[in-house]
């Protein structure tokens, strides 16, 4: 093992400063230009005399009776003892800070340093007793290119005072924040150990606006926040008297959504009358809730069609007509407290086939005629390959079962093949049958012809299919597009001593209740005429 003897090591300090302050922190290195220093013991002196061995000497938390100030010296085995290396410790207010070693050309940083645990501002620095820079926070002055021929005097001043109570900090529980969530924002601040009983005012603020007005609370709560709690949230703490007032940083607070506004989804669609169909109230949730219960509504028309329950779907067996209407659903939570509408869809149940109609190639028939009864109807364009069927009833007896004919032929007519005649259509590949629900209605006027003063009642007429005896309909009666008599369950409207200026075209609507079908009678012009 080989040693540089007679080499004399050099003294560093971590920090690299020459002065520090009581109850601050120091270490000293013994460095030794050896290829084997890690091999060597060290001994340290302080004013001339041994204080320690080991190549690192470290003070902690210095101490005020300035035991540890003094001029400091290592040495390694068969090496010489250090230059000395001044360390001062202080216990002043303000101490000016500069490197342990300058070298010439080196670029320095003085630093204007006052007693930890303390606040500070207005830092003035001097050079040779004038004042070169005044800041109110910065307490550092850099100096370039350090020339040795050139001799100055350095020092400084600021205002050192203990804090009364530290800036506020916005803190949030829960966090993340979920959408429901009951949130505490607290605006914490510590209170000078010297002054314990200080009492303080706080005020909060969301995006610039006060939410809560100055207080001597420090929470401010959110019950059951909702998205539009979300925003940039700070703080404000003062005095009782106001003199001192402090604010802290702004914390961007995002309340996280529990589900997605619902989403209303139709298979299949289009929709096509017999298709059973499933509406399905979409939505997501949260990845911080997964284990969220949610109850769901449906709605048509604004009428509630499936109540709040767990399912998120709504079906509609073999739909109908009657089935089609603007759909939504709402989603809320088991508590109730958020709660959610979808946009509207309109569902629209597109027929396959239109209701049919009996067409007669002659209305006048006799004994021994031949006639023909088309059973009328239009296919859907959504499903123009669908292939019908036809049945033809006779006062509600059938007399052709279905099959593929669209025509019932009457050879040599007899006086019993008299009656109502009706024909029923279905499809062959889906399970739905046409039916006229109701004919169209006819005007019929009482008594006829009419005499100025007569009692007149015009009769809406129509005939409920027999498959749906119980069918309730509602009539409306119009003369010149003008309505007389607004929807209702009468089929007839009367006219007491009619006048000459009852005379007018008239037409009546019949549709289902709730129904969606509307039928219009053909015009029939009623004249009063004069006595």
């Amino acid at each position: 093992m080989v040693y540089i003897v007679g080499s004399r090591p050099v003294l560093t300090f971590n920090p690299n400063l020459e002065k520090i302050f009581t109850t601050e922190s120091l270490t000293m290195t013994c460095n030794v230009r050896s290829p084997a220093s890690s091999d060597l013991s060290y001994i340290w002196y302080k004013d001339g005399t041994k204080i320690h061995t080991g190549q690192n000497f470290v003070i902690r938390f210095a101490r005020r009776d300035n035991k540890n100030s003094g001029n400091y010296q290592c040495e390694g085995t068969n090496t010489g003892r250090s230059d000395p290396a001044r360390l001062d410790v202080s216990h002043d207010w303000v101490i000016l800070q500069a490197p342990l070693y300058v070298h010439e050309g080196d670029n320095v940083t003085l630093r204007c340093h006052h007693y930890p645990n303390y606040s500070s501002r207005r830092t003035i620095f001097y050079k040779d007793n004038s004042v070169i820079n005044n800041w109110e926070y910065s307490s550092d002055l850099h100096i370039e290119n350090i020339n040795l021929k050139k001799y100055h005097l350095f020092k400084c001043t600021k205002e050192v005072y203990r804090e009364l109570f530290t800036p506020p900090e916005i803190k949030v529980t829960p966090f993340p924040v979920t959408e429901g969530d009951n949130v505490t924002v607290t605006c914490h601040t510590n209170v000078s150990p010297y002054r314990p009983d200080t009492e303080l005012q706080f005020v909060f603020y969301r995006d610039g606006q006060i939410v809560q007005r100055f207080s001597s609370s420090d929470q401010y709560g959110v019950q059951s926040a909702q998205l539009e709690d979300s925003g940039k949230y700070y703080c404000e703490v003062r005095t009782i008297s106001g003199k001192i007032v402090k604010r802290s940083k702004e914390l961007n607070i995002k309340i996280n959504e529990l589900f997605t506004p619902p989403e209303i989804k139709v298979t299949p669609f289009p929709v096509t009358e017999g298709d059973n169909v499933t509406v399905t109230c979409h939505t997501n949730v949260s990845p911080y809730r997964p284990d969220t219960e949610l109850q769901f509504v449906f709605y048509r028309d604004g009428q509630i069609i499936q109540r709040f329950s767990s399912s998120d779907q709504y079906g509609v067996q073999s739909a109908q007509l009657e089935d089609s209407g603007t759909y939504y659903c709402e989603v809320r939570t088991i508590s109730g407290k958020i709660v959610k509408r979808s946009k509207e869809l309109n569902v629209k149940i597109n027929e396959p086939f239109t209701e049919p109609e009996i067409i007669m190639i002659s209305n006048a028939i006799q004994e021994g005629d031949n006639q023909t009864l088309t059973c009328q109807t239009k296919l859907s364009p959504f499903i123009p390959s669908t292939d019908l069927q036809f049945a033809f009833y006779r006062d509600g007896w059938n007399v052709q079962k279905y099959s593929l004919s669209h025509q019932y032929r009457v050879q040599s007519a007899k006086f019993e093949d008299s009656g109502n005649y009706l024909c029923h259509v279905r499809s062959s590949t889906k399970s739905i049958t046409k039916r006229k629900l109701f004919t169209t209605p006819e005007i019929k006027v009482t008594p006829f012809p009419i005499t100025e003063g007569d009692n007149v009642t015009v009769t809406c007429h129509t005939n409920v299919s027999p498959y749906r005896p119980d069918t309730e309909l509602q009539f409306v009666f119009y003369r010149d597009n003008q309505i007389l008599q607004p929807f209702s369950s009468s089929d007839q409207y009367g006219v007491q001593s009619a006048q000459l200026e009852d005379s007018g075209k008239y037409y009546c609507d019949v549709k289902k209740i709730g129904g969606k079908i509307v039928k219009r009678s053909k015009d029939w012009n009623i004249k009063i005429n004069g006595k």
